[in-house]
């Protein structure tokens, strides 16, 4: 049998077909020797070299992102007291940690601080002004993982999409979106990260904006543009942030109809739940649906037939788009 990164990349790619439709939704990321993010929608897009670090983080379909994997916290997912021990050591001893000269110590103490919730927020903040760009991405992870209770962290957050170092602009975003309609004051910021020279922080931007809800209406051109980009995961989280906006995303309808006819299976799927959202608003698209409901033949699928991993995997996306397509269905016809 595989052992390795190799034997992790299968089980990954198994996980993913034998998976409920609902968890397939999944966006990719890893950050190869230079330090560069990269996004993907699809394992397979992942390099071998890289599949054994790859973070996945589940997208809702409705808009948002849970975020990446994490090693797993306390039980029932409530936030430490100040004097209670993680990994052997109280919040004050972590703290210390953040005034040792190894970056690598530093970020693990941040990672480790995440755990205590609102007490860590000021620390956490404060380490976004750290020299190294690693410690400064596990300062927005950390924050992304407090969630809204890291609400003062805000500012310094919309300060990070503006940092020299894309994946901690990336980073930054998806923490935003993470606090939720909590950090509603980003979202201008996050329009413009839309417009980002880096690939990875504009998908970043999109993904943020998924988790603002209804308070992301004011961006609506920038949505509309990024369902046009060249990068699927972009395309799929713009939806996805369209969908998040609800009824007042009714300008959208137009292109979101377009994006049920993209190459991209997820993208399409993405496209049919944010119009569901939308509502009777969206009749427009109900022929349009109702043909996805039935059966998706806009795109024939030629993976060979050996691949049959990944002809299972499609199918199964398959299945996912039409779920989607026929809850879009009742809600827009109030069924």
């Amino acid at each position: 049998m595989a052992r390795g990164p190799g034997r992790l990349a299968l089980v990954l790619v198994l996980a993913a077909v034998l998976a409920p439709a609902a968890l397939l939704a999944q966006v990719y990321r890893w950050t190869d020797e230079r330090g560069t993010v990269h996004i993907a929608d699809d394992l397979n897009q992942v390099p071998e070299a890289y599949r054994a670090q790859v973070e996945r983080m589940a997208r809702g379909l409705g808009g948002g992102i849970q975020g990446p994997d994490t090693v797993p916290g306390p039980s029932g997912g409530r936030a430490l007291g100040t004097s209670e021990r993680w990994r052997g050591r109280t919040l004050a001893e972590w703290q210390s940690d953040l005034r040792d000269p190894a970056a690598r110590t530093r970020a693990a103490a941040l990672s480790a601080l995440a755990f205590y919730g609102a007490a860590a927020v000021p620390a956490l903040t404060l380490a976004l002004r750290d020299p190294d760009p690693q410690v400064r991405v596990s300062a927005a992870r950390g924050l992304g993982q407090v969630g809204p209770d890291a609400a003062e962290a805000v500012t310094a957050l919309g300060q990070g999409l503006r940092d020299s170092e894309p994946r901690v602009r990336f980073d930054a975003a998806v923490a935003l979106g993470r606090l939720g309609p909590a950090a509603r004051d980003a979202v201008p910021a996050l329009g413009r990260a839309l417009s980002d020279p880096a690939g990875e922080v504009r998908v970043g931007a999109a993904l943020g904006l998924a988790g603002m809800g209804p308070a992301a209406r004011g961006v609506l051109p920038g949505l509309v543009q990024a369902l046009r980009d060249g990068n699927p995961v972009l395309r799929m989280s713009a939806a996805s942030a369209l969908g998040s906006i609800g009824p007042e995303a009714r300008p959208a309808v137009p292109a979101l109809l377009g994006a049920l006819r993209d190459a991209n299976t997820s993208v399409r799927t993405s496209a049919a739940s944010a119009l569901g959202s939308i509502g009777p608003a969206a009749r427009e698209a109900v022929p349009e649906l109702r043909r996805l409901a039935e059966s998706d033949r806009a795109q024939d699928f030629d993976t060979p037939a050996r691949d049959a991993v990944l002809r299972q995997k499609e199918g199964v996306l398959r299945q996912e788009l039409r779920v989607a397509a026929r809850d879009a269905l009742r809600q827009i016809e109030g069924r």
